[in-house]
């Protein structure tokens, strides 16, 4: 017994600082990207229009990682999109002023980082039988720390010299992360299955099953507004409030700060129920990201990274809550978390394009409403399907 809960312990352990360091490597670089590629003479509808493809290529892929990950293991595929995630980091070195290169950068990107982060959580899930709200949240709190020591050191970086050497400390933490996860322990031999891999029947199948179409309709939403943090707070300071450069990282370390207390929203969570902190956290979200069009200060944004990602926190933890139950009831969790990525990527995919097109005959501050409205829709479509949930 106690062997056991020793092994679990270390499970748990190693979960978490692997999602702790993934997130410092992206912390480090991404809040970034936005002005490094300005830099390199991309335009905003330019990076917001290609930005488009990587949650397009989201549809697919995640998928078939997540049923890969139950089929072969979780520990294989996370190598495999630490591997594709480095690859992406040198494409984005050599960018240029090069399409071509940012193109595939972008799409790699998203594929690495968001798959390794899709299984190394369903790694931890495996770990998970009582409280899983509770030592979820907890989880969630522990990998931000990692996003908040990212966006400290990346800051730090941008401040004192080239904007790039963020790009280049990112790879070496990841090429040491792939040597820790990849042979620290010998893999099990499993032998591989191809069925079941096909994305678009993993799809279909999240769809059919009633209890998850609330999130899929509140994740398209959700998503939508992820064009905001990426692309448009980057360019709203830098272009539209004449900031320097570090708020960026003060934003992106308010919200890791913010996303500290996740631990909390998976209390929350076990007292007052998974469908209600989902339903309240994303509502006040896009109350708030709606009053970004009033901004007037650099520090009313960085305001915005604490009280939005206090926002965040309780949606990421309650929503992944909600459907590792669901997974683990089902025996498919890497391929529920996994089929939701792609789904949810749909509405990453249209707010991309929709912000491209308006962010050339509007301002920017024009687009925070109407991300504000259109996760609005998506909590009044997603409430009754939560509201008959068994885990409301």
């Amino acid at each position: 017994m106690l062997g056991k809960l020793s092994s679990v312990r270390k499970h748990i352990i190693s979960s978490t600082f692997m999602i702790s360091t993934l997130y410092l490597s992206n912390s480090l670089f991404y809040p970034f990207l936005t002005p490094y590629l300005l830099s390199h003479g991309f335009d905003k509808q330019q990076i917001s229009f290609i930005s488009a493809l990587a949650p397009l290529t989201l549809i697919l892929f995640p998928p078939i990682f997540g049923k890969l990950s139950d089929i072969i293991g979780r520990r294989k595929v996370i190598s495999i999109t630490i591997a594709i995630f480095v690859v992406s980091l040198l494409f984005y070195l050599g960018v240029g002023h090069s399409y071509l290169f940012l193109v595939v950068a972008t799409v790699l990107s998203y594929i690495g980082f968001d798959n390794a982060s899709a299984v190394i959580f369903s790694k931890n899930e495996d770990s998970l039988k009582k409280h899983r709200s509770l030592y979820t949240g907890v989880f969630e709190s522990l990998k931000n720390v990692g996003g908040l020591i990212g966006a400290g050191v990346g800051t730090y970086i941008v401040a004192t010299s080239k904007t790039d050497n963020t790009i280049k400390l990112s790879i070496l933490i990841l090429v040491l992360l792939f040597i820790y996860n990849t042979f620290r322990k010998r893999h099990e031999r499993i032998p591989l299955n191809l069925h079941g891999l096909n994305p678009l029947t993993s799809i279909r199948e999240f769809w059919a099953i009633r209890d998850l179409r609330g999130m899929g309709i509140l994740g398209i939403a959700m998503h939508f507004a992820n064009a905001a943090s990426i692309i448009f707070i980057p360019v709203l300071l830098i272009q539209g409030l004449h900031a320097d450069i570090r708020y960026i990282g003060y934003f992106a370390a308010a919200g890791s700060l913010a996303h500290l207390t996740q631990f909390g929203f998976g209390y929350a969570c076990e007292l007052y129920g998974q469908g209600r902190t989902i339903l309240w956290s994303t509502f006040i979200y896009g109350l708030l990201i709606t009053l970004l069009f009033f901004a007037n200060s650099p520090w009313v944004v960085v305001a915005f990274g604490l009280l939005g990602g206090l926002a965040l926190s309780a949606w990421n933890t309650s929503a992944v809550c909600y459907m590792s139950v669901i997974g683990e009831r089902l025996r498919e969790e890497g391929l529920v978390m996994g089929s939701y990525t792609a789904v949810a990527s749909i509405g990453s995919f249209a707010g991309f394009i929709v912000s491209g097109i308006l962010v050339s005959l509007v301002a920017t501050n024009y687009l925070f409403p109407i991300y504000g409205a259109v996760i609005f829709v998506g909590v009044a479509l997603s409430y009754p399907y939560f509201r008959r949930s068994r885990h409301y």
